[in-house]
């Protein structure tokens, strides 16, 4: 809610409330949800926008937050605590300061606890101009382990690719956010030390979704004994494929494609010995589709299936409208119900929207059971945007006319 909107409802005279409900109406008029979608353990350009709204509106109730904690000596100690919940750090010097905060008593009261018990979410984003020095980079991976001792009730963590391994060193990160639930750690360059992994796992039994860095393969040296049967969501990549052994309740399974071809024996490196609990597999295509000519990454996909039994869905997560033509051959097995499609691109024209449906025609008469689903708000605006140009081509049966929107309810299209 906006300060202006929030101080503009004098109906009520706060000041006489009891701290606990002036608490709780000074938290209803900032709260953004913290949470982390499994879908969205992928970079930022692939998550649904849904994430991308709930992070703004998180920027702008800290202008709120920062109101709030003006008005008098009161409220800045009720709502003090509430800047903390989601923290986002964009800049080094930001990253410092953070650690002074989190490190004070709450209230100042050297009794109480420290402010870092009230951070759930700790998302950590720095714009890098390329000319930061080696002593700064330096500096950033030491700063995280420091930061992260004093964040014990923290469950969600996102980080990017300025940070190395070292942070993963057993002597330090067994005792860091000991309830952490999810990690996402976009950094294509790092190579984490296996062991390191292997200790993070076995230290943070409350892990259910990770994205780790490409290249990190538990499967070369895990113990035979390990095994994390609380992981339910895991992210690899087309290139450095791996889904670890270790993940006995695995439950959906993301991967983000750079390259729209493949080598026949990639999914030999992808899956060595049948998903059983696997449920959904999500598919990111993070690569131009509009200028390939031939794409085999669904084809590819389909030897696969054989050891994903109790698969019943399928997502594909793409950057753009403009959908490979051989696509359209695609098949699902049959324990398939649903194929989800979310589109990052917000504003496509509408060739392009009619050009997606056409493909997705085309599945869809080849699996006659399959019943496609547009799982973002985002990606059903422009399509009921273009609702009239849109029945008049289905009327020429050339798209689908019916699809589930994002809340799983039937559309469809006015043809009649």
């Amino acid at each position: 809610m906006p300060a202006e909107e929030f101080y503009s409802r004098p109906t009520i005279c706060l000041d006489k409330l009891p701290d606990e409900l002036l608490g709780e109406v000074l938290r209803h008029a900032t709260w953004v949800p913290y949470g982390i979608h499994p879908s969205d353990l992928v970079a930022s350009r692939m998550q649904s926008s849904e994430a991308v709204e709930n992070q703004k509106d998180y920027i702008h109730s800290l202008v709120t937050k920062r109101y709030l904690i003006r008005v008098c000596k009161r409220w800045h100690r009720l709502a003090f605590l509430y800047l903390y919940e989601w923290v986002l750090v964009s800049r080094l010097k930001n990253l410092k300061g953070l650690i002074t905060a989190v490190e004070r008593r709450l209230f100042d009261d050297p009794e109480r606890a420290s402010v870092g018990r009230v951070t759930r979410r700790l998302e950590i984003d720095f714009r890098w101009t390329g000319r930061e020095g080696v002593d700064e980079l330096r500096q950033i991976n030491i700063l995280l382990p420091s930061l992260l001792q004093s964040l014990v009730e923290l469950e969600i963590l996102v980080i990017g690719d300025c940070f190395e391994v070292q942070w993963m060193n057993p002597w330090v990160s067994h005792t860091l956010c000991p309830k952490v639930r999810y990690l996402n750690w976009v950094a294509p360059q790092v190579r984490p030390i296996f062991k390191h992994w292997i200790n993070f796992l076995q230290s943070h039994p409350n892990l259910i979704g990770i994205n780790p860095p490409e290249g990190m393969s538990l499967n070369r040296i895990t113990p035979i004994q390990l095994s994390h049967p609380q992981i339910t969501a895991w992210t690899t990549t087309s290139t450095d494929p791996v889904v670890p052994k270790v993940f006995p309740s695995l439950r959906r399974l993301s991967v983000v494609f750079h390259f729209g071809k493949l080598d026949e024996r990639w999914g030999e490196r992808l899956i060595t010995q049948p998903l059983l609990s696997l449920e959904i597999l999500q598919l990111n295509v993070f690569y131009p589709t509009h200028k390939l000519t031939v794409d085999t990454m669904l084809e590819t996909i389909q030897p696969l299936y054989r050891f994903m039994p109790h698969l019943r869905r399928v997502e594909l997560v793409l950057l753009s409208w403009n959908a490979p033509e051989t696509w359209s051959r695609y098949a699902p097995p049959a324990s398939v119900s649903v194929l989800g499609v979310r589109v990052r691109s917000t504003r496509p024209k509408k060739q392009a929207v009619k050009h997606l449906l056409q493909i997705l025609r085309g599945i869809v008469q080849s699996t006659p059971r399959l019943k496609i689903q547009f799982t973002d708000e985002g990606t059903l605006r422009p399509i009921l945007k273009e609702e009239e140009y849109l029945v008049r081509c289905a009327k020429e049966g050339k798209i689908i006319e019916r699809w589930l929107d994002h809340e799983g309810c039937e559309y469809r299209l006015p043809v009649e």
